[in-house]
């Protein structure tokens, strides 16, 4: 079982660029009526900046491959975003690659840099971020894998203080728990600076994929551990971390999944750091019933206070389609993960997931995802982004972003990042379909919708990107909103000689 729809960049056996493997789609389709208008459609896609592409990538993006990854905004007009770009196409869509860095102050952005360290760490010229967490302006720690010169994946750290990057360094105490020649740093959480915690996979001597943590305490970072109870579940061999959310130093809950011996699925894995001991990892409590054994997977997880976390993500019927399930914890116990209601309205299976989700406090969160059968390939068409919230403590019912069903002609849609600065107050990023008469064709435009007092606006097209967009490949990858209708978000774009350039867009 696989999640039907992967960010960017990913972390899990390589880098995995959407947006790349998405552009040899035909370059000779033209810009039909939908995408040739200037005006955009409803009044959330009027109210963003015009999409700017990321000043210093296209000095630094020289195989025509960049995409921004995770934004982080401190305050309204301060966020940092970090992202990948090609440095060299050694042959038709492979690349070389590296990790970039821009920041935003004051609302304007700065000139995108290569993270300090990477030239000298990555020699074997393949390096992804894989998470960024910026608890203070000035104060950033940025986490992925490079790939050393023997051509083994090594995770890294970088830190920014007072403003200043450091160099990124290798979390070397991640290679006493194997050899298997790969490890990847995935997840970051800090509750302060100098305050993270960093989870990550790694291969052991068997070749067995696990699950590590690291902890950075008071500006200083400890030895790497193997949580060895996610190993006792991964029987299996393939345990993955999907998530990482922490309230204080040391109390952190992680997400993931794992495979158990003799099954090709995976199941829902979550373990909690408390006073910087790990516990005793479980599979999330009801899904091994809602699944039948079938398989199911957290993708996401937020907690917004110590003891109150929700979890979101999906698991797998007999006939291979995706359903997707809410849990909550409550003072630190773990309800039982239920369907998400609403989803046979949307279509008969009721197939679905839910991939990203922000909790603005305890009970009060907004998931989003896709809904549709489980490979958006298929020719029955891929499915609509999906958007669904709790509101003190009780979830709604699933619902398709208003306009959508319209704009994704594909049709071939997904949500791809969630930020809510106050309950009921969020924005979602991410990519539609774009067909021609009734062709389903896999190009792709990017969208940017808000929910103002818990009411999602009607999404239209992102204000000039369709300029921009002529390889007809865009998407918005991650969207931060560190105040109520103040929001920034990166993303990704094909030209028109189909080279993926990185973005980012603000509002207001």
């Amino acid at each position: 079982m696989r999640p039907m729809r992967q960010r960017a960049a990913t972390l899990a056996g390589g880098v995995i660029l959407g947006a790349l493997a998405l552009a040899a789609a035909p370059a000779g389709l033209a810009l039909g009526a939908a995408t040739a208008g200037t005006t955009p459609a409803g009044t959330a896609a009027a109210r963003v900046s015009l999409p700017l592409e990321i000043p210093g990538t296209a000095a630094l993006n020289k195989g025509g491959a960049a995409v921004a990854g995770t934004m982080q905004c401190t305050s309204p007009g301060n966020c940092t975003t970090d992202g990948i770009y090609a440095t060299a196409e050694v042959q038709s869509y492979q690349y070389h690659y590296s990790v970039f860095i821009d920041q935003q102050v004051r609302g304007r952005w700065g000139r995108a840099f290569e993270l300090p360290g990477m030239t000298t760490l990555n020699r074997g010229r393949n390096a992804s971020p894989g998470g960024l967490s910026c608890p203070a302006p000035g104060y950033c720690t940025e986490v992925g894998y490079y790939t050393n010169a023997a051509g083994n994946e090594v995770p890294y750290t970088a830190i920014e203080v007072r403003g200043r990057w450091h160099q990124a360094g290798p979390i070397s105490s991640v290679a006493a728990f194997g050899s298997g020649g790969y490890a990847a740093a995935g997840k970051v959480s800090c509750t302060r600076p100098g305050d993270c915690t960093v989870v990550g996979n790694y291969s052991d001597k068997s070749g067995h994929m696990q699950v590590f943590a690291v902890n950075e305490y008071n500006g200083r970072w400890r030895k790497a551990i193997a949580i060895a109870s996610v190993a006792k579940l991964n029987t299996g061999g393939y345990a993955l971390p999907s998530a990482v959310s922490c309230t204080a130093p040391g109390d952190c809950t992680v997400g993931g999944s794992y495979k158990t011996s003799g099954s090709s699925n995976r199941q829902a894995f979550i373990v909690t750091e408390t006073n910087g001991g790990w516990g005793t990892a479980m599979q999330v409590p009801g899904l091994a019933a809602l699944s039948s054994g079938n398989g199911s997977e957290v993708q996401a997880l937020s907690c917004p206070a110590a003891g109150d976390c929700t979890a979101v993500g999906f698991y797998g019927d007999s006939a291979s389609n995706n359903h997707p399930f809410v849990v909550d914890e409550t003072n630190g116990k773990w309800g039982t993960a239920a369907p998400l209601a609403g989803m046979s309205a949307l279509n008969k299976a009721g197939a679905g997931e839910l991939d990203y989700l922000s909790c603005a406090s305890a009970g009060n969160c907004t998931a989003g995802g896709i809904e549709g059968i489980n490979d958006g390939y298929n020719e029955r068409g891929g499915g609509q982004p999906l958007v669904a919230t709790e509101t003190a403590g009780h979830w709604g019912s699933a619902q398709l972003i208003p306009g959508m069903a319209r704009l994704n002609a594909g049709p071939d849609g997904w949500v791809t990042s969630l930020s809510c600065a106050a309950p009921g107050d969020c924005a979602a990023g991410g990519t539609f379909g774009i067909g021609q008469n009734g062709q389903r064709i896999y190009s792709y435009g990017a969208f940017l919708v808000f929910q103002v007092h818990g009411k999602w606006q009607t999404v239209g097209y992102l204000p000039g990107l369709h300029a921009l967009n002529r390889g007809l490949n865009a998407e918005i990858t991650s969207v931060s909103c560190p105040a109520v209708g103040r929001c920034s978000a990166g993303g990704s774009y094909a030209d028109a000689r189909n080279r993926v350039q990185a973005f980012v867009v603000s509002r207001p």
